[in-house]
C-alpha cells in the first residue's frame, strides 16, 4: 500500500469517527431535552386535568347543595313516582311506561 491510499484512509476513518462522534452526542442530548420537555408538558397537563377535575367537583356539589332558592332533589315529584316491580321484567314506573309506549 502506497503512503497516499495510507494516508487517505487515516483521513477518512478520522472524519467518519469525528461525524459519527458529533452526530451521536447531537441525538443523545436532543433525546434527553425532548424527553424533559415532554415530562414538563405531562406534569402540566396531568395538573390541569385534576385543577379541572376538582373546580367541575366543586360547581356539582355546590349545585346539588340545598339553598333556599332552589328545591331538593326529594322535592322532585317525579321520584316519588317510582315504584318497586313485582315482577323482575316489570316496570310499573309511570314514567317509564310513557317513555317505551310512546
Amino acid at each position: 500500500m502506497s503512503f497516499r491510499t495510507k494516508l487517505f484512509l487515516v483521513f477518512l476513518i478520522t472524519v467518519l469517527a469525528s461525524v459519527s462522534l458529533v452526530a451521536y452526542g447531537v441525538t443523545h442530548y436532543t433525546q434527553a431535552a425532548f424527553e424533559e420537555m415532554d415530562a414538563e408538558r405531562t406534569e402540566a397537563l396531568v395538573a390541569q386535568f385534576q385543577k379541572s377535575f376538582a373546580q367541575r367537583g366543586d360547581e356539582v356539589a355546590h349545585q346539588v347543595e340545598i339553598s333556599p332558592t332552589r328545591k331538593s332533589l326529594c322535592a322532585w315529584p317525579w321520584i316519588w313516582r317510582v315504584q318497586m316491580p313485582t315482577h323482575p321484567f316489570t316496570c310499573t314506573m309511570p314514567l317509564a311506561r310513557r317513555r317505551i309506549t310512546g
